[in-house]
């Protein structure tokens, strides 16, 4: 006859106490289990050793052991400490091994039996597949539901997170072979542009259509580049026309020979001058 629920007992360690009663019945001493719960850690240890079952007295001893089988005081674990707990509990081998035999009830009685141990064991093997709390934690169900939500919160945060991280590098890495595209462009242009710098410079002829890259010269010896398509439009007062050289008197001159030659040092230009001080200050274009 079974007239209680209770399956387990904790108590709290002292640093002293090495003696732990229990009450709940048990059939046999093996049906007897230990763990031990670290309150700083939040681990539980079932004990494997170093705990003893009194079936008479009905306590467990930890540390303790069967009569002739104590190991030297130095390979004994402390005793339990006030940060820990000992949890002493039932753990019952789910097997019916009872043979009432085969005279009338017995064998229907037997069946009765042999049902009960196959729904408990059915029982276990779906309680085996559920997440529990181990067993002397001070956690409660309540608090389990709520780390596992909160984990769970913090995770779906994260994948969003790491979605919207992923979107971005995409987007910037969409941008950056934008401007790749475009940086090559603009060095295209300027290779284009500067192949022409250096080619020979025509008289200007307003009838002609000039495209980008096409240098003039002016009568009085100024070139210009064009950096727009341009018919009829005068170089100097058109801004589809930038100036690349003075003229030819700024940047010229004779030499002994009377042959025109570049000149040494430019004495003038249509931008700076020198003032009376002596000092490099923009020029004051005629006109």
């Amino acid at each position: 006859m079974i007239e209680t629920l209770t399956t387990k007992v904790t108590y709290q360690g002292d640093g002293e106490t090495v003696s732990f009663p229990f009450s709940f019945s048990v059939d046999e001493a093996s049906s007897v289990c230990v763990a031990i719960y670290n309150k700083d850690t939040q681990i539980t240890k079932k004990l494997l050793s170093d705990y003893y079952v009194d079936m008479v007295g009905k306590t467990v001893k930890y540390p303790g052991y069967a009569t002739g089988q104590t190991p030297p005081f130095t390979e004994q674990p402390a005793v339990l400490s006030a940060r820990e707990t000992i949890t002493i509990y039932r753990e019952t081998e789910i097997t019916q091994l009872i043979n009432l035999g085969n005279k009338y009830p017995l064998p229907d009685i037997e069946r009765m039996s042999d049902k009960m141990t196959l729904i408990v064991q059915e029982l276990k093997e779906i309680l085996d597949r559920t997440i529990t709390i181990d067993i002397g934690s001070e956690e409660t169900a309540g608090d389990l539901k709520e780390r596992i939500f909160t984990a769970e919160e913090m995770a779906s945060e994260m994948a969003r997170h790491a979605s919207t991280s992923a979107e971005n590098a995409a987007a910037s890495e969409g941008n950056a072979s934008a401007s790749e595209k475009s940086a090559a462009k603009i060095l295209a242009d300027i290779e284009v542009a500067a192949a022409g710098v250096g080619g020979i410079a025509t008289i200007y002829d307003n009838t002609r259509t000039y495209q980008l890259t096409d240098q003039v010269m002016l009568p009085d010896g100024t070139t210009y580049r064009c950096i727009a398509q341009s018919t009829g439009e005068y170089p100097p007062t058109s801004g589809k026309w930038v100036q690349t050289a003075m003229s030819t008197q700024d940047t010229f001159e004779r030499d002994l020979n009377d042959d025109l030659m570049p000149t040494e040092y430019a004495k003038a230009t249509r931008l700076w001058a020198i003032d009376t001080a002596e000092d490099i200050c923009p020029a004051e274009n005629e006109g």
